[in-house]
C-alpha cells in the first residue's frame, strides 16, 4: 500500500463566482483515485486532516472495533 497525501494542496482556496463575490467550497471530497490511503485537508472551519481508505485497506479498517487501540491512536494523532 502507499499513501497519497494532498494536505499541501490549497483545495479550499479555489473560488467560484466573481471577483466581487467569490464563493468558496464548504466541503471538498477527494475524487476517485485508486490510492488505498488518501490524506486530505479537512474544511478550514473544522481544521485538521481527513483520512480516506479504499479497497483492501478500507476492508481492514472496517473490521476494527471502535474501542480498538488502532482507532484510539489514529484519533489521538489527528484530533
Amino acid at each position: 500500500d502507499y499513501i497519497n497525501s494532498f494536505v499541501r494542496f490549497p483545495v479550499y482556496d479555489v473560488h467560484f463566482g466573481s471577483v466581487e463575490a467569490p464563493v468558496s467550497p464548504t466541503l471538498v471530497i477527494p475524487h476517485n483515485l485508486p490510492d488505498p490511503i488518501r490524506v486530505w485537508p479537512a474544511p478550514p472551519e473544522k481544521g485538521g486532516l481527513e483520512v480516506y481508505f479504499t479497497g483492501f485497506s478500507a476492508r481492514a479498517v472496517l473490521r476494527q472495533k471502535e474501542d480498538n487501540e488502532w482507532w484510539k491512536e489514529m484519533r489521538a494523532k489527528w484530533d
